[in-house]
Formats: C-alpha cells, sequence, structure tokens
C-alpha cells in the first residue's frame, strides 16, 4: 500500500525505513518495477543536513535527476557530489554569493568556490 502522492511528496523517514526510501526513489526515477512506469519524477530537496542520505538520493535517482540540497552550509559539498544546485535562503538575500559557489565550481575553480563557501558560513544561520 502506498500513500496518494508519495513520490512528489518524499520526505526523510526514520532511519528504521532508508531502504524503503531508496526503493521509493528509484521506482521514482522509472529504475524499478513501478506499475508501467509510471513515476517519473526526478526532482528532490533534501532539508535534513545528513550528507549521506544526500548522497543515496543522488544514487537512487540517478544521473538525469535534480536533488537540490537544503542547506546552504552544504552547497559546495552537495556540487561536488553531483548534486545540481540548492534551494537557498542564503540567496534570497545573497543572491551573487550562491551563484558565484556554482559558477566557480563549474569553472573548475575550486579554491575560489571553497572561499566563497567559507566567506558565507558565519552568517548562514541568519538565514535558515
Amino acid at each position: 500500500m502506498g500513500i496518494r502522492g508519495w513520490p512528489a511528496l518524499a520526505r526523510r523517514m526514520v532511519d528504521a525505513r532508508k531502504l524503503f526510501i531508496k526503493e521509493s526513489l528509484a521506482r521514482c526515477a522509472g529504475r524499478g518495477a513501478g506499475p508501467r512506469g509510471r513515476y517519473r519524477h526526478r526532482h528532490l530537496k533534501d532539508t535534513s543536513q545528513d550528507f549521506a542520505r544526500y548522497v543515496e538520493y543522488i544514487d537512487a535517482l540517478g544521473p538525469d535527476a535534480s536533488v537540490l540540497m537544503g542547506s546552504d552550509a552544504m552547497v559546495l559539498a552537495a556540487l561536488a557530489q553531483g548534486g545540481s544546485g540548492a534551494v537557498s535562503a542564503a540567496a534570497a538575500t545573497f543572491p551573487e554569493l550562491m551563484v558565484a559557489i556554482k559558477d566557480r565550481f563549474l569553472a573548475g575553480d575550486l579554491g575560489e568556490a571553497r572561499r566563497l563557501q567559507r566567506a558565507w558560513a558565519p552568517t548562514s544561520g541568519a538565514c535558515s
């Protein structure tokens, strides 16, 4: 039995349900034995601040998915693991900084991306 709309509403569950989450996400991405390929949800925002879980979401949904980080402090780390970007409280206040982190990362300038991420760290609590 499933919950109506579950794929679109995937949220962090207790650790005992970790396997269920991974199987459900794989099904949502059309990579499992879903009913006639019905589920094609390939977008997820994770706000758990559990980085290991975030990486599991990327692995479960596959390379075509858009997995967004919900923690401003982990944006660069998320990009380095294959994440798509962030839904960021900081971007509402400091959009240039958050865009610059991603731009520098994509340009291969990891040192500058790291410096920008660290520059954000002291103020991150104010926006979240």
